[in-house]
């Protein structure tokens, strides 16, 4: 039961978790996320990867104090140009163009190595943002992903797997395949995931 406050006050004991259907989430930072997106031979795009990447850390920063300047991650001219493009008022398209189209061309090469050897301070970020599996939801589950996926590789839901599992829960798994792209995920996985509710009711 998720309990808060109604509309008009009291508990909203009319508001109950049914059943978990998430689709190509980056559970995983550490282990399958970021080794994908510093692989730059590997299946991920590289524009994506970059950006995914910039968001992190500027984000990360300012909850855990990664770097003093941007400069330690950031390559010129990135290192001016990341921090402000994060600051909540900026959309994705006008973000991409000002990013580079490689992770290489963006982080510097003490960051890379950071990011592949996490000190105390990466390590609590990453802890941070890993735990989303680690717990037993007691309602069905279906984790939905795309082997084809090109942003957030399917290994993140193959830890998920084990994560759920490992605490007792019995999720179902849906892959898309090879041929299914990351945005083509949610498009099909949105309404396969309404016909599925349908038949929980």
């Amino acid at each position: 039961m998720s309990r808060g406050t109604g509309p008009w006050g009291g508990d909203a004991d009319y508001l109950r978790l049914g059943a978990l259907a998430p689709i190509s989430g980056p559970y995983d930072l550490r282990n399958a996320q970021i080794p994908a997106s510093l692989d730059e031979g590997g299946a991920l795009d590289p524009e994506a990867s970059a950006f995914y990447l910039s968001y992190a850390l500027v984000s990360w920063n300012r909850l855990f104090h990664l770097y003093d300047s941007p400069s330690e991650a950031f390559k010129a001219p990135y290192d001016t140009k990341v921090p402000a493009l994060f600051d909540g008022q900026h959309a994705e398209d006008e973000v991409f163009p000002q990013l580079p189209t490689r992770v290489r061309d963006l982080l510097t090469p003490r960051y890379v190595h950071r990011f592949q050897h996490p000190d105390a301070r990466l390590d609590q970020a990453f802890r941070s943002a890993d735990g989303t599996c680690g717990w037993r939801p007691r309602v069905p589950v279906r984790l939905i992903g795309a082997a084809g996926d090109e942003q957030v590789p399917f290994a993140n839901t193959t830890s998920c797997l084990r994560a759920l599992r490992s605490h007792g829960a019995r999720p179902s798994v849906t892959d898309y395949g090879a041929g299914t792209r990351h945005f083509g995920t949610m498009y099909r996985g949105l309404p396969d995931t309404l016909r599925w509710f349908r038949t929980l009711k």
